[in-house]
């Protein structure tokens, strides 16, 4: 005789939550590794060591690397905003003001915007370098670039990373959560 095991509703919730987030979990480290190994390097921006994707991130502030961001605005001067998804490790659903990320080893600064710039909103935009810098936190050490590109779109965001994506004009004119009016009135 077959016995029927009775699993109560709430043990079925916890499974479906933990299949969700190892999926997700998943799909981060997909991506993250796709883009393959990262590079170390000193405050002279000279590289010290060549590392996976995962261990830059798990190094935190002990691994100084390399990130390019892109600023891009519309034809009407407008900056494109967008918010980042849920599953990403650094200001998950946070709205950002550039698209960008970490430089793969080896790769060329210009066009490691180029990629993420295609990569996150899905748009191929000439670049105006407007500045090199570094920047020191708790948890992550980086030397930097800042691009500018001019854009109408369309934002197809094919990799994931990125969710929604618009102008400050926009938000304003159309229904939004509160706290997003208060993100974009502080930063303009």
């Amino acid at each position: 005789a077959r016995r029927h095991l009775h699993v109560p509703a709430t043990v079925l919730a916890a499974r479906e939550v933990i299949i969700a987030l190892l999926a997700r979990d998943l799909e981060e480290l997909e991506v993250t590794e796709r883009l393959g190994p990262g590079v170390v390097v000193d405050a002279d921006d000279r590289v010290i060591e060549v590392v996976t994707r995962s261990e830059l991130r798990a190094r935190g502030a002990a691994a100084r690397h390399r990130a390019c961001y892109v600023a891009v605005l519309t034809s009407g001067g407008e900056l494109v905003v967008h918010r980042r998804a849920d599953w990403k490790d650094v200001c998950p659903g946070y709205w950002d003001v550039c698209f960008g990320g970490v430089l793969g080893a080896g790769e060329p600064w210009e066009a490691a915007a180029r990629r993420e710039l295609q990569e996150e909103a899905g748009v191929d935009a000439p670049l105006e370098l407007l500045g090199v810098g570094s920047w020191e936190g708790r948890d992550t050490r980086l030397i930097g670039r800042v691009y500018l590109g001019h854009s109408d779109g369309p934002f197809t965001c094919p990799d994931g990373e990125v969710v929604e994506v618009g102008t400050p004009q926009h938000f304003f004119e159309n229904p939004v959560e509160e706290r997003t009016k208060l993100f974009l009135r502080q930063i303009l």
